[in-house]
């Protein structure tokens, strides 16, 4: 299939839609987006110079203001990212520009479109395609294809689009192997910011029921690649943060010394304090020492539950992850740590032995989420087929937030409960250890989720 050509040279325009609501702390992140960043600079890499960036909740833009700038960049081409929660808003804001300027080819990358391809076209009857999974390799061949009618769409693996009122999808391209071989991300497109993302890896081996991986297999940047990005970091843009993006940083050992090595090497500790969510399973005292010389200062822990086979399967030892807490606080980390409420057939008691786990643990923050059935998961599969405690209650996208949803209902406990836990839990962490200053400030700091997740509660409760 071939579609007219574009003028030769087209603008494009890269989204990611300003939130739906402002509730959670990532509703309006202190960074940019980093898939945004790398498409750019395989783009510009592959030959096209008229790339527009436009970060619609880093930015802090409206609706009505992100479908103006886009209007305003005339743009050729719309390529739009997002998460599951970011599907209702790119269906409103390409339906609108559309609507204004009906000659815009709409293309739609992201987790979520990557997952149900065919399901994003029906549900947004103005978008043209659908880009699978990584698209700096795809976006850039199917740009060409429209500017310059070159090979057939049908030749481009990690599509979809429609051709006779159905969705095609070409065959599946593998995930890429060398991500040395990826441009930077391009972030001299993007305002300035105070904390940038990276990635030193991609892909993640071990399968979590509520996860859905960048990939199975761990495909690593080599370290001399990564030093190279982090010194134009430095160089460049001064940030005051970084955030590693890794699904789990640190999983080969010798490699991961040789990075942090690297790391003190250029004096990062001293210019670019960094953050990385490591396992508690591959993470060693002498592993996060050496984090904390080369710069690390905030470390996380997806601990995610109390019951036994919870933590079987995240391979957690209870008294290794204390110490690696505690070890943490000591060297002068901020040491965050993950939970979820709401497991296949976890019962009250369960959820209350997770609160207490917290609270043993003693992290410096605590993040406690409510189960998200994510389509592509085993939760999802689960919750569709009314399995182990779980209904699929989803009205729209809109409704799968990890911490203010209504995906799912409980219906072994019962949704009323695990929210009220998860209060209980945000308390019990802080009073158990007398750190009461420190609920103040949590309190202070995340005052607007808290009023969002009672007023959830007491709309579901009516």
């Amino acid at each position: 299939m071939r579609m007219a050509a574009l003028r030769n040279e087209p603008s494009i325009v890269l989204l990611n839609p300003p939130p739906f609501r402002i509730a959670e702390e990532w509703d309006t992140p202190k960074y940019p987006n980093i898939g945004l960043g790398y498409v750019a600079g395989a783009l510009r890499q592959a030959g096209f110079s008229r790339i527009m960036p436009l970060d619609a909740k880093f930015e802090r833009l409206t609706m009505p203001d992100t479908i103006d700038r886009i209007l305003a960049l005339e743009p050729d081409i719309v390529g739009t990212t997002g998460l599951i929660i970011d599907a209702v808003q790119n269906q409103k804001i390409v339906t609108e520009i559309k609507k204004r300027r009906p000659g815009i080819t709409v293309i739609a990358g992201g987790v979520h479109v990557s997952i149900l391809p065919e399901t994003a076209l029906e549900e947004s009857p103005e978008t043209d395609y659908v880009v699978i999974n990584e698209g700096e390799r795809t976006l850039p061949r199917l740009l060409r294809a429209l500017t310059e009618a070159g090979e057939p769409i049908t030749d481009i693996p990690n599509l979809c689009f429609r051709k006779d009122g159905r969705c095609i999808r070409t065959p599946a391209a593998n995930w890429i192997a060398d991500l040395d071989s990826l441009a930077f991300p391009a972030w001299d497109l993007f305002p300035p910011s105070r904390q940038y993302p990276m990635v030193t890896s991609r892909g993640c081996p071990f399968a979590c029921k509520f996860c859905h991986p960048f990939g199975t297999r761990v495909r690593q940047r080599s370290v001399h690649n990564v030093l190279a990005e982090m010194e134009k970091l430095i160089e460049c843009h001064h940030p005051e943060f970084l955030v590693m993006f890794d699904e789990t940083f640190g999983l080969n050992p010798k490699r991961t010394a040789e990075l942090l090595d690297g790391f003190i090497s250029i004096n990062v500790a001293a210019s670019l304090p960094w953050y990385a969510a490591v396992r508690v399973s591959t993470t060693t005292p002498e592993m996060l020492e050496h984090m904390y010389r080369a710069g690390c200062r905030t470390v996380a822990f997806g601990i995610e539950g109390a019951a036994e086979r919870v933590l079987k399967e995240k391979k957690i030892d209870i008294k290794k992850a204390k110490g690696l807490i505690d070890l943490g606080k000591q060297l002068g980390m901020e040491v965050d740590t993950f939970f979820i409420f709401g497991h296949p057939d976890e019962t009250l008691r369960e959820m209350l032995k997770t609160v207490h786990l917290a609270a043993y643990l003693n992290p410096t923050l605590a993040a406690f989420g409510i189960m998200t059935p994510y389509p592509g998961t085993e939760i999802y599969e689960l919750a569709r087929q009314g399995k182990a405690g779980y209904r699929l209650t989803a009205r729209t996208w809109n409704d799968y937030g990890k911490h203010i949803g209504n995906a799912l209902q409980f219906t072994r406990v019962g949704n009323f409960s695990v929210e009220l836990v998860r209060i209980i839990a945000y308390l019990y962490l802080y009073i158990y250890n007398r750190r009461f200053l420190d609920l103040m400030r949590f309190l202070r700091t995340y005052w607007k989720t808290g009023v969002s997740v009672l007023q959830n509660m007491i709309k579901n409760r009516i």
